[in-house]
């Protein structure tokens, strides 16, 4: 943790709901609990969630002599996505580090799909009810007696 800049000060408590209850009271100034128990109930205690990775890596980038230009607008484009909470960096981290949301619903473009699909499948279901008089009435004129 030093090495990220990071000195924390740890308080245990007996459960998530101790956790969230002693953040929002300001006895601490953050609080640790499993993605899905934050997610479901961090909106209860009037919190905001932000994904914390436990156990981070230190990634660091590399370039070839004379590639500081290079290092340089990396570190450029990081820091201006961390500043920006709807930027690609927070949109990517909240899709593969925050569990599956229950409340996620179908891409609108299926919703289009089915919905043109029943609308087909009514109307060819119509128009068979409308020819099917037609058909019969053919069928007995055409049959022999």
């Amino acid at each position: 943790m030093k090495r990220l800049g990071v000195s924390p000060v740890f308080h245990e408590v007996n459960s998530f709901n101790d956790v969230f209850r002693l953040v929002k009271i300001g006895w601490v100034d953050a609080g640790l609990v499993n993605t899905y128990f934050g997610r479901k109930y961090a909106p209860d205690y009037g919190l905001k969630k932000t994904s914390i990775l436990v156990r981070p890596a230190l990634l660091n980038y590399a370039a070839s002599a004379g590639g500081q230009a290079i290092l340089d607008t990396i570190d450029r484009h990081l820091a201006a996505y961390k500043k920006d909470k709807q930027s690609v960096y927070y949109r990517l981290t909240d899709r593969w580090f925050s569990p599956l949301d229950a409340t996620r619903h179908l891409p609108l473009w299926v919703k289009w799909v089915l919905i043109i699909s029943v609308i087909v499948a009514v109307a060819l279901a119509g128009i068979a009810m409308l020819l099917l008089p037609a058909m019969e009435s053919e069928a007995k004129a055409g049959s022999p007696q």
